[in-house]
């Protein structure tokens, strides 16, 4: 659970896909931004990176079984999540973007109504604890956390032990 809650930094919640940020728990995240930041109308977006869509599901999933409705403009900018927080009937807007970060990274831009961004200082660390305390609570109930696995690629260079027809 520590290295899920190692992907909160100061301006944003971000790690490698699966290993740090996953599927199964992005469902936590979007219930904190609605139990925490009181949040009832959010947008989101994404970035054209391949673990989005699911992240996106699940980000929506939390947000809605907390009790808010949510808007999905789809891939888009990180401006225009800003936008549509600052200019549309809109509590919190949450971009799903790796920003500059190498393409296994993903994660999420937080703002609040107006645009104003979510940070350490400004209830980021206060989502955090949320979502440690939700993660608790899944563990206890379920006995442990949610596993994404990864299918990874041989390495190059390596073959598999092939069977012989003996």
């Amino acid at each position: 659970m520590n290295n899920t809650l190692s992907s909160f930094k100061a301006y944003d919640v971000r790690g490698r896909v699966p290993d740090v940020l996953n599927t199964p728990l992005a469902h936590a995240p979007g219930r904190a931004v609605v139990e925490v930041l009181g949040a009832r109308h959010v947008v989101l977006g994404r970035d054209a990176r391949l673990s989005g869509p699911g992240l996106r599901e699940a980000l929506a999933g939390g947000l809605r079984q907390a009790g808010a409705s949510v808007t999905d403009i789809g891939l888009c900018s990180t401006e225009e999540i800003y936008y549509a927080a600052a200019n549309r009937p809109f509590n919190a807007g949450v971009m799903i973007t790796g920003s500059h970060n190498p393409a296994d990274e993903n994660g999420f831009k937080i703002v609040r109504g107006g645009a104003i961004p979510v940070t350490g200082d400004s209830g980021l660390f206060a989502l955090r604890d949320r979502v440690a305390t939700l993660l608790a609570e899944l563990v206890a109930s379920a006995g442990c956390l949610p596993v994404q696995r990864r299918n990874k690629p041989p390495r190059a260079g390596r073959t598999r032990p092939h069977a012989t027809g003996a």
